[in-house]
């Protein structure tokens, strides 16, 4: 859209038709300064030497009395400055005032001016908001991470930089700077996820929010760091209890075993026992098998010596009678006779062989017959 805006006069020929013409007289100020000044300056350089003198009431009112003098001629002097300074400024005064009320009279047409030239400017960067917005969204028509509209406007208003509208920048600038910001992002994205990681979620969270993308990472990592620990803090545990399961089993192997062993070994000296006694009972009854036949046999062998002895005896005393009837001997006793009456007596008088009378003393040491041994 073009306008043409026809003015009375264009600001060109105002300003070649107004010229300001001012017409300054040097003003000029006449005084006895330099007079003053030398008495001022003999009065100060007194003053450095002056030794004051008395009690210090004393000293103290001289002091008060010259700094009153010397203040009275600072404010003389300080008047006179400000009366020069006032009639000396009046014209420079009027003419200031004579100049504000002139430019007083061009503000309100450049105020007019000023509004019409901002209305066509906000218009020029409502168009050129337009037209990036324009391209933003065609940018990211097609990318799904921008499918969400609440999150596209959310990340335009991050990347927007109001210089963009400025009639100086070129598209060029602003076009650079979206597909950029863009890009990044839809990179960033890309990146997380081919973490393949469990806190994926967490790494899209924070570069969906524009953090860096490093941040991301480090945070998935971070993540992935602490699940790892956990994870290796439960596997040791899992090793620990399967170890301690694993050495109370083995223990408890051991216990049944050293109860089995001494099981079996109480059970086998029991059987040793059992077999032992066993043993000695055989034995015992053996012994007393031995023993009861050896006893017979000694009985039967006393049996048939005792018959056999009174067998002899008996020939011996049918020989002796004989003997004594032939020969009439009455005198003396033999030892026939003797065995005789111990026969009679209950005592039998047997003779046996060596070997015969230590069975038989051995019997009867067992069994507790008395016996009288005659060589």
């Amino acid at each position: 859209m073009n306008a043409t805006i026809n003015t009375p006069n264009t600001l060109e020929t105002i300003n070649e038709n107004i010229n300001v013409s001012v017409s300054i007289s040097r003003g000029e100020i006449i005084s006895n300064f330099e007079e003053i000044k030398k008495r001022v300056k003999a009065i100060a350089d007194s003053y450095k030497v002056t030794v004051y003198t008395g009690t210090r009431e004393d000293r103290q009112k001289q002091l008060k009395a010259d700094r009153a003098k010397l203040r009275k001629l600072s404010e003389k002097l300080d008047e006179q400055r400000k009366k020069v300074k006032k009639e000396f400024s009046a014209p420079l005064n009027a003419f200031e005032d004579q100049v504000k009320d002139l430019i007083s009279l061009i503000d309100e047409p450049t105020t007019l001016i000023d509004t019409r030239e901002k209305e066509i400017a906000a218009e020029i960067r409502e168009e050129k908001d337009q037209q990036i917005r324009a391209y933003y969204d065609e940018i990211i028509a097609d990318e799904p991470e921008f499918s969400d509209p609440e999150f596209a406007e959310w990340f335009f208003a991050q990347i927007y930089v109001n210089s963009w509208a400025n009639v100086s920048t070129s598209a060029k600038t602003y076009k650079t700077a979206i597909s950029g910001r863009v890009d990044e992002l839809v990179k960033s994205v890309a990146t997380i996820k081919s973490l393949n990681s469990e806190f994926e979620e967490i790494g899209l969270k924070l570069v969906r929010s524009l953090r860096p993308l490093t941040e991301a990472i480090q945070t998935v990592k971070s993540e992935e760091a602490k699940r790892d620990a956990i994870i290796e803090r439960e596997r040791k545990a899992a090793e620990e209890r399967e170890r301690r399961l694993e050495m109370e089993k083995r223990e408890a192997e051991e216990k049944a075993e050293r109860e089995r062993k001494a099981a079996a070994e109480r059970e086998r000296k029991a059987a040793e026992e059992a077999e032992r006694k066993e043993k000695e009972a055989e034995e015992a009854k053996k012994r007393a098998a031995e023993e009861k036949a050896r006893r017979a046999e000694a009985e039967a062998k006393a049996a048939a010596m005792a018959a056999e002895n009174a067998r002899l005896a008996k020939e011996k005393e049918e020989a002796d009678a004989k003997a004594k009837a032939a020969a009439g001997a009455t005198t003396s006793r033999s030892n026939t006779v003797v065995m005789a009456q111990t026969a009679a007596a209950g005592t039998v008088l047997v003779s046996f062989s060596e070997f015969d009378w230590n069975l038989l003393k051995q019997y009867c040491d067992d069994n507790f017959i008395g016996y009288t041994v005659q060589h």
